[in-house]
This record gives structure tokens, sequence and C-alpha cells, in this order.
């Protein structure tokens, strides 16, 4: 389940979530899976349908893009979420669902 409580900007006008906000994780794990085997190689990144899926060395960190919203996942399911405004954090959102919904 998503929920999207509140939102602020950070000094760089990059807009973020809070700490209490919520972003399925499981569903951004499998879109990464789904990127990584369908995807095409580039530079070290794996793109498919607009979004781009990459991975530290250790594969322990991991990073889903669009060209204006980035969600870095960390060990433990932590994660980080980065986007320019809310319409685009609505938009990368929706990627993730829809592409969750192929079958593998």
């Amino acid at each position: 389940m998503l929920i999207l409580v509140s939102t602020a900007l950070d000094i760089n006008n990059t807009f973020m979530l809070l700490p209490d906000e919520k972003i399925n994780i499981k569903r951004a794990l499998r879109v990464f899976y789904h990127i990584h085997q369908h995807g095409q190689l580039l530079e070290g990144k794996h793109f498919l349908n607009g979004l781009s899926a990459s991975s530290d060395h250790d594969g322990y960190t991991i990073v889903l893009s669009n060209a204006e919203v980035e969600l870095t996942i960390f060990f433990h399911n932590k994660y980080e979420l980065k986007s320019r405004n809310s319409l685009a954090l609505q938009g990368f959102l929706e990627q993730l669902r829809i592409l969750d919904q192929v079958k593998h």
C-alpha cells in the first residue's frame, strides 16, 4: 500500500518525501528486477519504458529513476526519494505501478 502524507522542498528546491511517508518497496524491487532482466544495458544502467535501474558494486543499494524522479533503496529497505515536483512524483509512481503489472 502506498501512502503519501506530506512533502517538502529541500534547500535545492528538490521535492522530497518526509520520513513518515511510505513507498511500496516490494513493488519497487520487483520493478527493479524486471528492468534488470528485460531492459537494455547502457553504461552500467538498464533502461526500460522510460525508467532506469542501477545498483552499486555489491547490490546493497539500488536506484530506480526517470528523467525527473530518483528513488534510491538502501540496505534494510531504507530509501530516499527525490523529485522535481508532485506531478513528476505521481507520474513516476504510476510508471512503477504499470511496469509491476507486466507478467514476468
